[in-house]
C-alpha cells in the first residue's frame, strides 16, 4: 500500500525511515495544496496528516473523504506524553502500520 505523509518536521522524517514518502508544510495553505496534489496524482492510497493541520482543513477534509471511498486518511495526534510512555503519535502508527516504532 502506498502511503503518504503531510505534517510538520518530526512527523514526517519520522515517517521517511520507515519508507513512506512525505512532505513538511507550516501552514494551511500548503497543507491542502499538498493533499489535493497528492490525491490528484492518485498513487497514495493511505495519507497521514498531522492532527495539527487537519483541524485546520476540516471542511475541505470532509468533503474530500466523502468523494475519494479508497482513500485513507488518518489524523496523526500530536507527540505528547509523559515521559517514559509510548507517545500516541507513535501508538497510532504501530496500530495503524502494525510494525513496531
Amino acid at each position: 500500500m502506498e502511503g503518504y505523509v503531510i505534517g510538520d518536521k518530526d512527523l514526517v522524517l519520522g515517517l521517511r525511515l520507515l519508507g513512506i514518502k512525505g512532505r513538511i508544510v507550516s501552514n494551511k495553505e500548503e497543507s491542502l495544496e499538498v493533499l489535493k496534489r497528492v490525491i490528484d496524482e492518485g498513487d497514495a492510497k493511505i495519507i497521514f496528516i498531522s492532527e495539527e493541520f487537519s483541524a485546520r482543513i476540516r471542511d475541505e477534509l470532509d468533503v474530500i473523504r466523502t468523494r475519494n471511498k479508497d482513500l485513507l486518511i488518518v489524523e496523526v495526534p500530536e507527540r505528547v506524553g509523559v515521559k517514559g510512555e509510548t507517545p500516541p503519535a507513535q501508538k497510532l502508527i504501530q496500530k495503524t502500520l502494525k510494525i513496531r516504532v
